[in-house]
Order: structure tokens, then sequence, then C-alpha cells
């Protein structure tokens, strides 16, 4: 599958606008691309278009099925292999963290609780850059 170029089929899928089950067959494809040597790899490779491409989908296609697809997809590239580029993708991707903490108070599975959880853990650093930005010399609010 992955030698045949599912991979990069799968993120040209991700990355259009139409709907349909598409999307959702699209990260279970690269859910299963995630598992072995091969696919990871491919995920790799193109992990500057895929990464964003999966955490854009995350909360908008296939319900719960395509949202613990694609923390799958993330977790086993970023979290259990650690490639680089697929975390530096996944940081710099844009509400990233905020589609998985809505994962996480959604109805979803355990296991991706649990997934959504260790990839928070190895974003934090980089989400205390977002807040550089809100500085505020307020000591105290009043209600009024």
């Amino acid at each position: 599958m992955v030698r045949l170029g599912a991979v990069p089929a799968a993120v040209r899928v991700l990355a259009t606008d139409h709907h349909g089950g598409s999307h959702a067959q699209a990260l279970r494809v690269l859910e299963a691309a995630v598992g072995c040597a091969e696919g990871r790899a491919a995920v790799c490779e193109v992990a500057e278009a895929a990464i964003p491409a999966v955490v854009s989908r995350m909360m908008r296609c296939g319900g719960m099925g395509g949202a613990e697809a694609a923390v799958s997809v993330l977790w086993a590239v970023c979290h259990r292999y650690r490639d680089r580029r697929a975390v530096e993708a996944a940081a710099a991707s844009e509400g990233g963290l905020t589609k998985l903490l809505l994962l996480m108070q959604s109805g979803c599975s355990p296991a991706a609780r649990q997934m959504a959880s260790e990839l928070l853990k190895m974003f934090k650093v980089n989400a205390k850059s977002c807040l550089a930005g809100y500085d505020s010399k307020t000591t105290h609010i009043m209600p009024f």
C-alpha cells in the first residue's frame, strides 16, 4: 500500500475542501500506514503537508472514528517514534492543542484520550510560547 503511493494520495485528499467520507477514509489509510516503518517514513517525508492536514481534519471528519484515527497518526509519528520533522510540524500547526483538548473532553475512547494526553504533555513547552504575547500588568479586576 505504501509502495503504491497511498500516503501522498491520502495527504492530497485531506488537503482538499470537498465534503464526504473521503477525509475519514484518508485518515484511516494514514493510520494503517504508520503501523509499519515504510509508512512512517513516507508520512515523515511529507510531514510539512501531512501533519497540518491531519490536525486540521481532526475534529471535522467522520465523527469520533476520524478524530481517533487522526490522534493515532499524530501519536505514532510524534510520540512513539519521535520523528523530529513530524514533531516540528505538529507543534507549528494552528489549533492543534485546542483540538486535542476538545477530543479529550468529548466521548472518545480511553485509548484515544491517553494518546491525546501524551501529545499534550509533549507539546506543553511549545504552548507556553503562545502565551508570550499575553502580558498584562492588571493586578485586580473590578466586577463593575
